[in-house]
């Protein structure tokens, strides 16, 4: 009697775990292709910066009184956040600037659109609608 070879063919380990691998990464690559880049890193190029460094003092010392209104960055200061709804804050920071508004009305206008003040700046700055 003859020993043959045994036709059924084996599978090398590292074979078996390579056509395992390979399609689960290649899936989630295209996932991360297909996504983008992160909102806030797309968003944050839609910000336009004022020339005048003192305006953007201003608007940062503005901005510092709040926190960024979104709610999903997880309540960063507002002079800081990369969010779009943080520079769209920055943006109605500066427009109202450049209107020539005071600082106050400014922080009223943002206190009324957005929401979001600090609360160490409560007691200062009152919306006339909530003064009795």
């Amino acid at each position: 009697m003859k020993l043959g070879r045994n036709k059924s063919r084996s599978w090398h380990p590292a074979l078996v775990a390579l056509l395992i691998i390979v399609p689960i990464l290649a899936f989630y690559a295209l996932v991360e292709i297909l996504r983008g880049p992160p909102v806030h890193v797309r968003d944050r190029l839609a910000e336009v910066f004022s020339e005048d460094s003192l305006m953007e003092e201003k608007t940062l010392e503005i901005a510092s009184k709040f926190i960024c209104s979104c709610g999903s960055c997880g309540e960063l200061p507002l002079e800081s956040c990369p969010c779009h709804r943080a520079a769209e804050e920055r943006q109605f920071i500066r427009a109202s600037l450049q209107e020539g508004l005071n600082d106050s009305t400014i922080i009223l206008q943002l206190i009324q659109r957005f929401g979001w003040l600090k609360r160490e700046y409560e007691q200062v700055y009152q919306p006339q609608s909530a003064v009795k």
